[in-house]
């Protein structure tokens, strides 16, 4: 790692250069790592428009002279498919190789469940249970959805439902599935949350469902 910051700082300095000489001076400070890496150009006719070529040529060195090491990197990926993974989804190769993880966020949590209405007479109750949970999930964005002081937020919710509280870098091995029943059921294993019709009693869904969440043996108070 620290070869290649080291050829990218010679490339920013070389391409800031003020003039061909200036460039050739630097140049000439590396000639043997220039020659070792089979850039044989003379220093004496090096100018700015070899930048590139000279480069191409460190970098390249530097890869042939890692190849065990990254053809051992690339085995183990296909080892646990992460290769094809990645190929499938590029976008999330820096969130995989940087540590970072994605926000939790009521838009993600959302775009995890998958609805799966029953048909017939429960059609229409199935959708209006559905918007009751989506009331709740949505009130985890701003202050509504509390209990006794314990502010609920999009992380808690995927804690509740997955286990996890944050959002893997190349996401759960499936979407979340949304069903409809006569208990309500959170299976984090599986992905299943089932969800019962909300008592007619109850005037507050929000608090309903935040009530649920916090007496949930997932929840964990900060």
């Amino acid at each position: 790692m620290e070869a290649l910051c080291n050829v990218d700082r010679m490339n920013f300095q070389m391409k800031e250069a003020d003039s061909d000489a200036a460039a050739q001076t630097l140049f000439q400070q590396m000639f043997d790592e220039a020659c070792t890496a089979g850039f044989l150009i003379p220093s004496t006719s090096f100018n700015k428009s070899f930048i590139p070529a000279l480069v191409g040529a460190l970098v390249n060195n530097l890869v042939e002279s890692s190849r065990v090491e990254l053809d051992q990197f690339v085995d183990g990926l296909k080892t646990h498919q992460v290769l094809e993974l990645l190929r499938l989804r590029p976008d999330d190769s820096y969130c995989i190789f940087s540590g970072r993880t994605k926000p939790v966020t009521v838009e993600a949590v959302r775009l995890l469940l998958h609805f799966r209405y029953r048909t017939g007479n429960h059609a229409e109750t199935d959708q209006q249970t559905a918007q009751g949970f989506l009331t709740f999930l949505r009130a985890t964005k701003g202050s509504t959805a509390s209990v006794n002081g314990v502010k609920l937020q999009p992380n808690d919710v995927l804690m509740w439902l997955t286990g996890s509280a944050t959002m893997p870098a190349v996401g759960f091995h499936k979407v979340i599935d949304v069903e409809f029943g006569d208990t309500l059921r959170v299976n984090t294993c599986a992905l299943v949350l089932t969800l019962a019709e909300v008592p007619r009693e109850v005037e507050d869904v929000v608090q309903h469902y935040s009530e649920l969440l916090i007496n949930s043996q997932t929840f964990q108070a900060e």
